[in-house]
């Protein structure tokens, strides 16, 4: 209220979800370029600068970049898999949030986000431009993103319906992209290993879509420790394993 200038206008709607919200602002807006930004995260201050002069230095439609993650108990620098320039070939474009991208506001008249999905939108928004339009990666952080306990994050069964409807949607990614299928495998297990006991129902669904995203050797092992409740202790063997790796080097 505090701020005068006019180029800032304040639109208030009900709340119809953050997708609602988001297409919503893209039909107001009136800029050559537009970003998104959450309430509870934090742009650094030269987050638009930096991301403007890629824009038009490579002549690209997209840029986007690290964020750093704040749990509670740790930090998380994401993604960490991707490295600076144009993003070619596609193989990995999960972890990329909305808080991150700027884009020619011709991507987003074009695209909208897709309101039926309860998570994992930035996501699928991205990769559908990524079909049609050159995405460029700064790695760098410039943004912080808080998780907190009421995020979609901690929702596993919005993540789950996500997953389901992402699958249904394009039905490709397994086959066209078996990084990204791998991914969301291993993110259902994590899913169905915290519901096996507290919802069988549930963790012989996350299972069963599981195999619908990667039918690998890896995964299908994981699955296998899974059912013989051996999985959750390699995971913890395979996690002291790495901590003692790294504190040797």
């Amino acid at each position: 209220d505090g701020i005068k200038d006019s180029r800032i206008r304040y639109y208030y709607i009900n709340h119809l979800g953050a997708c609602y919200a988001r297409n919503y602002g893209i039909e107001k807006a009136n800029g050559k370029y537009i970003a998104f930004q959450d309430s509870d995260d934090l742009w650094y201050k030269e987050k638009l600068e930096i991301q403007i002069e890629k824009l038009e230095k490579y002549e690209v439609d997209i840029v986007c970049c690290q964020l750093l993650k704040h749990n509670d108990t740790y930090n998380e620098l994401l993604p960490s898999w991707l490295q600076e320039g144009v993003i070619n070939p596609v193989y990995n474009l999960f972890c990329i949030g909305t808080q991150t991208l700027i884009a020619k506001k011709k991507v987003f008249e074009d695209l909208k986000f897709d309101e039926q999905f309860p998570a994992l939108q930035d996501f699928e928004l991205l990769y559908r431009a990524s079909k049609k339009y050159s995405i460029y990666f700064i790695e760098r952080p410039l943004v912080d993103y808080y998780v907190g306990k009421d995020s979609i994050s901690f929702n596993e069964k919005k993540r789950y319906a996500a997953y389901e409807l992402l699958l249904k949607k394009h039905s490709e990614i397994p086959k066209m992209y078996p990084v990204m299928g791998k991914r969301m495998s291993n993110m259902l297990l994590l899913i169905a290993n915290k519901y096996k006991n507290i919802d069988y129902d549930f963790y012989k669904k996350c299972l069963l879509l599981s195999t619908k995203c990667d039918k690998g050797i890896k995964s299908s092992c994981k699955r296998f420790l899974m059912k013989t409740n051996l999985y959750s202790i390699v995971v913890k063997m395979m996690r002291v394993s790495r901590k003692l790796w790294k504190e040797g080097n």
